[in-house]
């Protein structure tokens, strides 16, 4: 599948061109200065999720209803989150992998046992278990991000990001 992500200015834009001819488009707004869903397919694809978000889309989802499927299960917010059912497991790993990496991109990366711990502690209010990450996924999961924001980061205000999965 091919993604392209478009930098706008109030909000961002996702085009996934499916193998079988299927063409995608959603916009979301920005969460902060490098696309969220940007953040997803970097974890994903690195960690080879099949039923996050990407792959949710790879599979024929519209990025709306694999929110709204997160959404149903309280997980938008760990606070109203219950035990999911196993379909969503791994995309709630997936997020709460995201917003760690997220929270990196916000200050500065966190050695090993702390990024641990925090990633152990959000899946834990989320109620699902702690996905085991090597060092060497997370280092990898790092410098495929800090090489898209730069790219990101040059690219004028209409112009995309072009991507692969699987």
């Amino acid at each position: 599948m091919r993604v392209k992500i478009t930098k706008g200015s109030d909000r961002d834009y996702i085009e996934a061109h499916r193998y079988d001819g299927s063409i995608v488009k959603a916009a979301f707004p920005k969460k902060g200065w490098f696309p969220h869903d940007a953040i997803h397919f970097v974890v994903e694809s690195g960690l080879q999720y099949q039923a996050g978000f990407w792959g949710r889309v790879f599979r024929g989802s519209h990025p709306e209803e694999v929110g709204a499927l997160a959404a149903a299960g309280g997980h938008h917010s760990s606070s109203r989150a219950e035990k999911p059912s196993d379909e969503i497991v791994e995309l709630v790993q997936a997020e709460r992998i995201v917003e760690c990496f997220e929270a990196e991109m916000w200050g500065e990366p966190s050695d090993l046992a702390t990024f641990r711990g925090v990633l152990d502690a959000a899946c834990s209010h989320s109620k699902v278990s702690s996905p085991i990450l090597s060092e060497q996924n997370i280092r990898n999961i790092r410098k495929e991000l800090s090489s898209l924001l730069a790219r990101w980061g040059e690219l004028p205000v209409g112009e995309s990001l072009e991507l692969s999965w699987r």
